[in-house]
């Protein structure tokens, strides 16, 4: 009987290790983050049929693959449909989510402010060092809203986008710990009578994000940083480093001992 609980036992804390072990995979920390802002944040146009993007950077504080990447973005009606596109969306009506038939995010080298090649005076994106494009609309969720107005009531709805990059091409983003890289994120949408554009962050961090011309002859964007200096909302997970799964393991062996004295000293 008292083999058959020690084996009962152990077998629940290997259950319970290799649960733990799948949320550490499927659940993993965030690295880095800037968060939304929610009181009277912007949102600058950054999708194909504006011929606006955005760009902002981030510092790698550990060297650690990216697996997943998180946005925040709204929609908008211009003031007149499908007339001239504005580039944020400031006092603009509130428009209904959908629309979205595929984002491209690219990963770009830093050009330093101070780099000598460098002759805008900020920094921007550089080499481009990695495209992952996804179909649909990123797996949007209705985040929150923000009142721009209260009568009579403009608003923006803002929703929370996602992605996966272990089952893409080319995979989790590697890179380098102190080096800074750029997050570009473009919109496709079928839609012409509204735009979609990401949200504004709480924090500076950094250098300001800056915004782009698509040109026709290929990717070649004329930066320059938009009403005087903002960042964009976003975050990048990682995998756990291997000690938080060797401690589970450990953790099994210490249960499996404490077991085992625990039925010696009763024998």
């Amino acid at each position: 009987m008292g083999k058959l609980r020690l084996i009962g036992t152990l077998c629940v804390a290997i259950l319970v290790t290799a649960q733990c072990a799948t949320v550490a995979q499927t659940s993993n920390p965030i690295k880095y983050i800037q968060h939304p802002k929610m009181d009277v944040g912007f949102d600058f146009s950054s999708e194909q049929k504006t011929m606006f993007v955005m760009a902002d950077d981030w510092l790698c504080p550990d060297g650690l693959p990216i697996t997943d990447i998180h946005w925040w973005g709204s929609y908008w009606i211009p003031p007149v449909a499908g007339g001239p596109y504005t580039i944020y969306s400031d006092m603009l009506p509130n428009a209904a989510n959908g629309g979205i038939s595929q984002f491209v995010i690219r990963i770009f080298d830093d050009v330093a402010a101070n780099d000598p090649g460098n002759t805008l005076g900020f920094s921007h994106p550089g080499a481009l060092l990695a495209t992952y494009q996804f179909s649909g609309d990123a797996n949007e969720q209705f985040y929150g809203k923000v009142v721009k107005q209260a009568s009579p009531e403009i608003f923006e709805n803002v929703y929370e986008y996602s992605v996966d990059l272990t089952n893409t091409q080319p995979g989790p983003f590697v890179q380098e710990k102190g080096k800074i890289y750029w997050l570009m994120v473009v919109a496709t949408m079928d839609d012409r009578a509204k735009q979609w554009g990401w949200h504004e962050a709480i924090e500076h961090r950094n250098d300001y994000a800056v915004q782009g011309v698509w040109s026709s002859q290929g990717e070649n964007w004329s930066w320059y940083i938009p009403c005087g200096g903002r960042d964009m909302s976003f975050a990048l997970t990682v995998i756990p480093e291997p000690a938080s799964l060797f401690a589970l393991g450990a953790g099994v062996t210490c249960l499996a001992g404490f077991v085992i004295r625990k039925r010696r000293r009763s024998a």
